[in-house]
């Protein structure tokens, strides 16, 4: 008994030196970034390992995201919405059990490189808007770029947003307060959808959240690039970009409904937020989205925080999480009071 005690507590041993180990290395090599949010952003970026198609696709495949225990004052719901082909998509719509008044409604598209994720992955997420202001929340498990490249997602997130206009006196929403969002990928997509519906003009958005957006192929790797950034790199980035644009890679000929940047024109886009931690690979991406908005008479707002990595936003009880979405919900809040737009 004493001889199994003794392994029992050298293996203690073991692990508390082990964890103190790692914790002392993620302390040295990450020390700039917030001490809130390091430790998380380390075991997050070992999760979403890979350098090339197979490995992505492997990735997407065993993809891990932690359930969203929801509020009792909270329905989920799955809807199929029919596409331009005639294909399906799955969407779940998120709204107050108990829904008394017309309210706006937020398409919102989760990240994941294109190529990884579910709506479910981002419920957190959701969940914060319908407990704002009651808003009903629209989320397209659109077709992962591993599946089929470029105009596949997007194509599936237009389907749905025509939906939400055509379907808006069934889901109690008011037609004229469509907004759309999302983070990364999902930032990337809203921003594509934003310019895909002024130019076809059948719906019009009222605000758009493109959150540290994935809205440019041209950002990627070189040496004077930081090797520790957290959550994405531009290696990642570079990796998910060829297999989402597909035959389009490498040409001149990229429609700007894939890489949002290549627009000719910013002009007469939606009410815009959105914020890009200072250690983003997206970081110079975001402020030149938003400049090009300005530039192009758009309203548009947004926040830098300091010392945080890619996706930082989505880490539990974080309070660079919590500080990023207070001040989101501060131009949300102005934008459900002040912006509304008629449909065609």
């Amino acid at each position: 008994m004493k001889k199994i005690m003794r392994i029992l507590l050298l293996i203690v041993i073991l692990l508390v030196t082990l964890l103190a180990g790692f914790k002392l290395y993620v302390d040295i090599n990450y020390s700039h970034i917030r001490k809130d949010i390091r430790l998380m952003g380390v075991i997050s970026d070992l999760m979403v390992q890979f350098d090339d198609e197979k490995s992505l696709r492997k990735v997407s495949e065993n993809f891990i995201y932690f359930p969203t225990k929801l509020s009792d004052e909270i329905t989920l719901e799955e809807v199929w919405i029919e596409t331009s082909d005639k294909d399906k998509i799955r969407t779940i719509i998120m709204k107050p059990s108990i829904q008394t008044e017309i309210t706006n409604a937020v398409l919102w598209m989760h990240g994941g490189g294109l190529a990884m994720g579910t709506p479910e992955s981002e419920i957190s997420i959701m969940q914060k808007f319908v407990e704002y202001n009651g808003a009903v929340v629209i989320s397209p498990d659109y077709t992962h770029s591993i599946d089929e490249p470029y105009p596949a997602a997007i194509d599936d997130c237009y389907a749905t947003l025509l939906w939400i206009k055509e379907n808006a006196s069934d889901i109690s929403i008011d037609e004229e307060q469509i907004f759309v969002g999302g983070g990364s990928a999902g930032g990337g997509l809203a921003a594509s959808l934003s310019l895909m519906a002024r130019d076809k003009g059948e719906v019009n958005i009222a605000f758009q959240m493109p959150l540290y957006p994935m809205i440019d192929n041209t950002t990627i790797p070189n040496k004077e690039e930081k090797s520790n950034t957290l959550l994405w790199d531009l290696e990642r980035n570079e990796i998910v970009w060829k297999v989402y644009l597909g035959e389009y890679y490498g040409t001149k000929n990229i429609p700007s409904y894939a890489v949002p940047m290549l627009a000719e024109s910013f002009e007469n886009l939606p009410p815009t937020y959105t914020f890009v931690g200072s250690e983003d690979p997206f970081y110079t991406d975001t402020l030149e989205y938003v400049h090009k908005l300005k530039d192009a008479g758009v309203i548009v707002e947004f926040d830098v925080h300091e010392n945080v990595f890619h996706g930082f936003d989505m880490i539990p009880n974080a309070d660079s999480a919590t500080q990023a979405w207070d001040k989101l919900f501060e131009q949300y809040d102005y934008a459900v009071k002040n912006y509304r737009t008629p449909q065609p």
